[in-house]
């Protein structure tokens, strides 16, 4: 049978290839909860706008990154050419946001759905062995129209220039892709809490510093960011991107000096709620079709799950 393996990056790529799979094997790079993602574009005009942002970052040559993209987005207007589409997808932010984006393109070509598979673990990809590979592909099940259809509905909302529709979605059922509510809820807590004006990368970062008066490296608040969240959200580069815009403000909340990042007094008094931090977005952040800081200010409590 002909194949088309469409996976979450690299690192399932090089599982599968060791793992002797048959078939064709296309990653899906992306990191959607990053940057722009506008509503209204087609899968080639979107494919412009995130080539566009990646390469803002320095992480690499624009015309690189429209051209990976475009040869990407090819392969998936073939995909009528193969007898089985096999989407492997965990259960993280970065991956549910990819496979919205897969699906919602799926639903618009509802002839191919007879071909399609989804492979979906609670358990990363890459840390997988080749042995687990055969037990990964037994646990495939068929994409089911309900699933393309709410994967469509959430990525519209995510994709709106508010982010009103996608704290609605939090109400509605999405048991049909199991993984999606609390994928939905880390990324909309990456609005600023309403108390300190800290997202919650930022908080976890500020508690992790306020623990360390002599400061530390990029890497060692990155290694002890991860253990706090229950799904990998950040990769090393986003989450660095991050910490480097707390050096930008005024007051400065967080300082380096002798190779280590080090929490200020100012960020202190954020991080315990006397100061709110009213942030200048140097840099823009963006939630899916959301600028933060441009139209009226949103805010997300955790505790309550609600947008305000």
């Amino acid at each position: 049978m002909f194949r088309l393996h469409i996976t979450n990056g690299d690192s399932t790529v090089e599982l599968l290839k060791a793992s002797n799979v048959e078939g064709d094997i296309l990653p899906w790079r992306d990191i959607l909860h990053m940057g722009p993602v506008p509503s209204g574009h087609s899968l080639e005009q979107l494919s412009i706008v995130r080539a566009s942002f990646l390469a803002s970052l320095n992480w690499g040559d624009k015309d690189n990154l429209l051209s990976d993209f475009q040869q990407r987005d090819n392969v998936l207007k073939r995909a009528i050419d193969y007898e089985q589409i096999i989407f492997w997808f965990e259960h993280d932010l970065y991956d549910q946001l990819q496979l919205l984006q897969l699906f919602d393109w799926f639903n618009q070509r509802k002839e191919l759905l007879p071909k399609l598979m989804l492979i979906n673990p609670d358990k990363h990809l890459g840390y997988h062995e080749i042995e687990d590979v055969p037990k990964l592909f037994a646990q495939q099940k068929p994409v089911t129209q309900t699933q393309l259809t709410l994967a469509t509905n959430v990525w519209r909302a995510y994709t709106q220039p508010t982010p009103e529709q996608l704290s609605g979605c939090i109400q509605n059922d999405l048991s049909a892709l199991p993984h999606l509510r609390n994928a939905l809820l880390r990324t909309l807590a990456e609005l600023p809490a309403p108390d300190t004006g800290l997202n919650q990368t930022e908080t976890a970062a500020f508690k992790i510093l306020s623990n360390h008066e002599s400061g530390m490296t990029k890497i060692e608040i990155f290694r002890k960011y991860n253990e706090q969240e229950s799904a990998a959200f950040h990769g090393d580069t986003s989450f660095s991107w991050y910490i480097d815009q707390l050096l930008k403000d005024a007051p400065e909340l967080v300082i380096f000096s002798n190779n280590k990042f080090m929490l200020t007094n100012q960020g202190r008094d954020c991080l315990n709620q006397p100061i709110f931090w009213k942030r200048k977005y140097h840099e823009q952040q963006w939630l899916g079709g959301y600028a933060l800081g441009l139209n009226r200010h949103y805010y997300w409590h955790n505790e309550k799950q609600q947008l305000t």
